[in-house]
């Protein structure tokens, strides 16, 4: 392990000692900053707020804004104990629908559980191998070597196996789901150009993931809504059925059914959506961009 591995590896396991309520209040705070210093995230949140609750009032819409802003803060000095703490599985105190997970399990055909980014997805990522023997997820590598290593550590620390976001990745989730075995994918996130489909998420066109639709068509396995939201003693792990038109045989039906299963999970939790993102960034031809 490199230096600067191990240097990370201590400051976490440091910030992890704090108190998990004192962390969190301290991450509100910070979240505070953002709202009040302009930054891109900032930017992109209230586009994205905007077009996404139209009937909102101006005021309605900064209150959303600045919930996000803390819940985010909130949700980054998570991490260390999510990723360091030496009993991160010991957060989750509640878990409501993993009959679901189970039943998908016990059916044989395979698991597809979708984490959207909506609450701590990471803690989704640990608390799956509670369900199944083997589990893989794709993973797209930072930049610095540092850091991808460190987070490899930290997501296959309870078991969860990481394959590339490539045509090999894909390979190693089909086999792994015709094992009856469970993958797990972000679905919000824009996929490259010949991986994807422009699908409704929340009435605008979104150029929307394919992966989730072709396995599932392919194996015939389950899928799974899956988000963790914090509680005051760690975090709710919530597992929910998708949109029935999730399992449609056509392609563009499918992926709408993603969308909406996400889209009914981030109208619940507002604050907890990643609206930070640029889900919208790729649009129609001929239609202009709404980050400018």
């Amino acid at each position: 392990m490199s230096v600067k591995v191990t240097f990370a590896n201590a400051v976490f396991r440091l910030l992890s000692l704090l108190p998990l309520r004192g962390s969190r209040l301290l991450g509100r705070l910070l979240g505070r900053l953002m709202c009040v210093f302009p930054n891109r995230n900032h930017r992109v949140a209230k586009v994205n707020i905007a077009l996404c609750f139209p009937e909102m009032s101006d005021e309605q819409r900064l209150t959303l804004l600045r919930q996000r802003f803390q819940a985010l803060g909130s949700t980054v000095m998570d991490i260390p104990h999510v990723w360091s703490g030496k009993n991160a599985l010991s957060l989750v105190t509640e878990v409501h629908g993993r009959d679901l997970v189970d039943a998908a399990v016990a059916a044989g055909k395979g698991t597809i559980i979708l984490a959207p980014h909506l609450g701590n997805w990471e803690v989704v990522g640990l608390y799956l191998t509670e369900c199944c023997d083997t589990v893989k997820s794709m993973y797209s590598p930072p930049r610095s070597d540092t850091m991808n290593q460190f987070i490899l550590n930290a997501r296959q620390r309870t078991g969860a196996k990481l394959v590339p976001a490539d045509r090999s990745g894909v390979i190693q989730l089909l086999k792994t789901l015709r094992a009856g075995q469970m993958v797990g994918i972000l679905p919000d996130q824009v996929p490259a150009d010949e991986s994807g489909v422009f699908a409704p998420f929340f009435g605008i066109p979104a150029f929307s993931m394919t992966l989730m639709s072709n396995l599932a068509k392919k194996t015939g396995a389950r899928i799974v809504n899956a988000y963790a939201l914090p509680n005051d003693k760690g975090f709710t792990l919530m597992f929910t059925e998708p949109d029935p038109a999730i399992y449609s045989e056509d392609l563009e039906t499918s992926v709408a059914g993603m969308n909406k299963t996400i889209e009914a999970a981030a109208k619940l939790h507002r604050p907890h959506y990643q609206w930070e993102y640029k889900r919208f960034k790729q649009q129609p031809e001929g239609r202009a961009s709404f980050y400018d």
